[in-house]
């Protein structure tokens, strides 16, 4: 009897092949199938790219929106609303010292001399102590018209001799939570001074943030290498002042407050800013410890 006459090991055959065809089946690869899966996930990673590149062209015109957001509010609030670029006040004839060495390095003679030259000169006189030199305080300086500005202050380049960008020492103590926006854009900055972390500004602070501008006001930056910063000098001047004077290297404050009680003197009495200087070189000389001279810009 063969497999053709017994139906029982036909039906055992047929399985047979069944099982091998499912085993089969299972083992090859199926190729249209795995293509058909590589092509999903290409066009579901494509998606996801082309929505993170939409996301992060939609947060950086945020970004960009909302910084032009707080500078319109900014200057609302500080200046009183926006400021054209030749917003200039009508100048005065006063003068201003910014005394935030008070506490450290106390001279009432210093603060004497200047308010009697002011006064034998016809200009009027504002004594700023520490207390008042903030960052705020800073921003409405152009306004006041003064025909003078003295910044018995400390800069960076006197703590920082090494800085690249040049700023000038508040008394307003440091936190990274406040003036968030100009952190962010770098116009001011954190020093150390005498053991305390305060605000400075920087010359983007002065072009940028400073309401106004300066009615050809003369700079006296009384900071050691106060006058090598050129990019400084040259904040102010874009601001509209008429002169940035300071020391072209270290300085002690004995003889930087020598020389520019001078050297107030003259101006105020109607001198050059050149021959003033020249004038006040003569008299005082350079610093005896330190051989720095006044300088002037632009020169």
């Amino acid at each position: 009897m063969n497999a053709e006459d017994d139906p029982d090991l036909h039906t055992g055959a047929e399985q047979g092949q069944e099982n091998i065809d499912r085993v089969l089946n299972s083992s090859l690869p199926n190729l249209p199938g795995r293509e058909e899966k590589r092509q999903r996930l290409a066009a579901r990673r494509s998606r996801t790219k082309r929505r993170k590149i939409k996301t992060a062209i939609i947060l950086i015109i945020l970004i960009v929106a909302s910084t032009t957001t707080i500078q319109t509010v900014w200057a609302w609030s500080q200046c009183g609303g926006p400021l054209s670029p030749k917003d200039s006040p009508v100048p005065t004839k006063g003068i201003a010292l910014i005394d935030e060495l008070q506490w450290q390095h106390p001279n009432p003679e210093f603060v004497q001399t200047v308010r009697a030259a002011a006064a034998q000169a016809g200009y009027s006189f504002d004594y700023y102590p520490p207390n008042t030199a903030t960052v705020d305080f800073f921003a409405s300086l152009p306004r006041q018209a003064y025909a003078m500005i003295i910044f018995r202050t400390h800069g960076s380049a006197d703590l920082v001799p090494d800085r690249t960008s040049p700023s000038i020492a508040t008394n307003e103590p440091y936190t990274q939570y406040n003036h968030l926006n100009d952190q962010l854009l770098d116009r001011v900055t954190a020093l150390n001074v005498n053991r305390t972390r305060v605000f400075a500004i920087t010359p983007s602070y002065i072009t940028s943030d400073m309401c106004g501008r300066f009615p050809g006001t003369l700079i006296l930056a009384m900071w050691c290498t106060g006058g090598q910063w050129t990019s400084l000098a040259d904040a102010f001047i874009q601001k509209g002042a008429r002169a940035y004077i300071g020391w072209n290297g270290p300085v002690t404050v004995t003889h930087t407050d020598q020389a520019f009680a001078r050297l107030v003197g003259l101006l105020a009495q109607g001198d050059g800013v050149d021959s003033s200087i020249r004038n006040t070189m003569a008299q005082t000389g350079p610093d005896p410890f330190t051989g720095a001279e006044l300088t002037h810009y632009p020169a």
